[in-house]
């Protein structure tokens, strides 16, 4: 499951427009999730929802004056919520991680995931010559390079 998590959340940050690699916009989830939803977000507002393939729900919410996601599998267990940040939102020791051997100039943007647990990992996105990385930083500082695309579109 931690495997599909990895390559939603990598489809999720390289691929703008598509939100979800095969995903389809749902009015409304299954019941498990929705009521799962409303339990963890109850003063959510303007949620929409997508769903992909692998039976992974994604909704698309403001909370506390700013947009999140979270996700949830079919039966509707909660994996995790994040929203994007800045370079700046994270702990000095982690900018530093995050930033190994790359220019800031080439940083495109920076998305907060918490699990379920509530520990926070930060997939951090740099563009060079066309190249897209995206770097996964954990709270304990490990930083593991989850994917690169070449050919980008800028």
């Amino acid at each position: 499951m931690k495997k599909n998590i990895l390559a939603f959340m990598a489809a999720l940050l390289l691929v703008p427009g598509i939100i979800m690699a095969g995903g389809e916009e749902i009015t409304l989830p299954n019941k498990l999730v929705s009521q799962s939803f409303v339990k963890d977000f109850p003063a959510a507002q303007k949620t929409s929802w997508l769903k992909n393939k692998n039976n992974i729900y994604l909704a698309r919410f403001v909370n506390n004056d700013r947009t999140q996601l979270a996700y949830y599998t079919h039966e509707g267990e909660f994996l995790g919520q994040g929203w994007y940040v800045g370079i700046g939102d994270l702990p000095a020791a982690l900018q530093k991680e995050a930033l190994k051997g790359k220019r800031l100039e080439d940083l495109q943007q920076v998305y907060l995931f918490l699990s379920p647990d509530g520990l926070p990992s930060y997939y951090v996105t740099f563009i060079k010559n066309g190249k897209k990385t995206l770097r996964e930083v954990k709270a304990d500082g490990e930083t593991t390079t989850v994917l690169k695309k070449r050919n980008t579109i800028i």
